[in-house]
């Protein structure tokens, strides 16, 4: 196909089951994923969307576009041979949405900084992927739901800007051992299972949370400390949220009314839990 610029909807895949794009000028390409692309020359300067990219196409690179605005859902879904994408920092694009680079054997990724949001398991099973690179002044905003869930991460640094951070963004990231909140953060909630399963050892609690969801550190079995600040306004700590962990104390932060079930359970190395003399709590639930 040459000279479209073009193409929406399913393509007559059972007498065509590979369509080979090249020297296209494409400005959005939402087609279904079994479009093969056949070499990084048809994803032209003239792309602004990339909405499907083949899981079958035998690549282990990919460099964007310059005009590129945002990557689509499923864009890189399941390629399995893909290792390095490079994305320059200062790129124009401002969403990469749910699935993109799932379950790809990418190692490194760099967040541009006008990326307001990171979609849905968007990165979700890459193995491989250990640094993810994001500026300073980045202006994201929102990550969402698994976005790094099970993936090779070490550290995290969450930018200024975010205001949303979805459930299980990190479960099982077995390699996690920092996460680090910038001190006038936006988030007021930890959702359910945002650190299930990770190596976290040590986490400070900003004041501005205040919510702890379901299983927020389940089985966080490196996890000796939990901090917070003397503002904090948590309220609300839920159930199993530091079940299995290795927490060996713990304050409770003057305003939380509600401790759910099985909070602190199976923590075995758990000495001592300290209530403050002006303690809000009403409840404390079963086996918490």
């Amino acid at each position: 196909a040459k000279g479209v610029n073009y193409i929406d909807g399913e393509l007559p895949l059972n007498n065509q089951p590979t369509i080979l794009l090249h020297d296209c000028k494409f400005e959005k390409v939402a087609v279904n994923k079994k479009l093969v692309v056949s070499s990084s020359s048809s994803l032209s300067s003239k792309l602004s969307s990339i909405i499907c990219f083949p899981s079958s196409k035998k690549t282990s690179e990919h460099k964007n576009s310059s005009n590129v605005t945002f990557i689509g859902k499923n864009s890189f879904f399941e390629c399995n041979n893909l290792q390095t994408v490079e994305i320059p920092i200062d790129l124009n694009i401002q969403s990469i949405e749910d699935y993109s680079f799932a379950l790809t054997s990418i190692e490194k990724i760099t967040i541009p900084t006008k990326v307001t949001l990171i979609g849905k398991r968007c990165f979700s099973r890459c193995k491989k992927l250990k640094n993810v690179e994001i500026d300073k002044e980045s202006k994201l905003q929102i990550i969402k739901s698994e976005a790094f869930s099970h993936t090779s991460i070490e550290t995290f640094s969450i930018p200024p800007q975010v205001s949303e951070i979805g459930n299980g963004c990190f479960s099982c990231c077995l390699n996690l051992h920092h996460i680090e909140y910038p001190k006038d953060t936006k988030i007021d909630k930890i959702e359910d299972k945002t650190f299930l399963c990770s190596s976290i050892e040590t986490i400070q609690i900003p004041s501005s949370i205040k919510s702890i969801g379901v299983r927020s550190f389940n089985f966080c079995q490196n996890l000796k400390k939990v901090m917070f600040e003397k503002d904090s306004k948590l309220t609300y700590i839920d159930n199993c949220s530091f079940s299995h962990s290795s927490i060996e104390s713990f304050h409770i932060p003057s305003q939380v009314k509600y401790i759910g079930k099985n909070a602190f359970s199976s923590c075995l190395n758990l000495q001592s839990i300290e209530i403050p003399d002006d303690s809000e709590l009403q409840t404390i639930d079963r086996f918490a």
